[in-house]
């Protein structure tokens, strides 16, 4: 994971992860119920910063 989305990780752990349905503030989570070290790129889409329209 690149180093500004590790400096921003706990932004991103602040919202509930659309795929495995963790918590805001959980980790994410494996089928298996394993912890992964990095969220899900669903949940990282979720808590980006919005582009302002023009």
């Amino acid at each position: 994971m690149p180093a500004s989305l590790r400096r921003g990780r706990p932004a991103q752990l602040a919202a509930e992860c659309p795929r495995c349905r963790a918590q805001p503030g959980a980790r994410c989570t494996s089928p298996r119920g394993r912890v992964l070290a990095d969220p899900h790129p669903s949940r990282l889409d979720t808590t980006a910063p919005k582009e302002p329209t023009p």
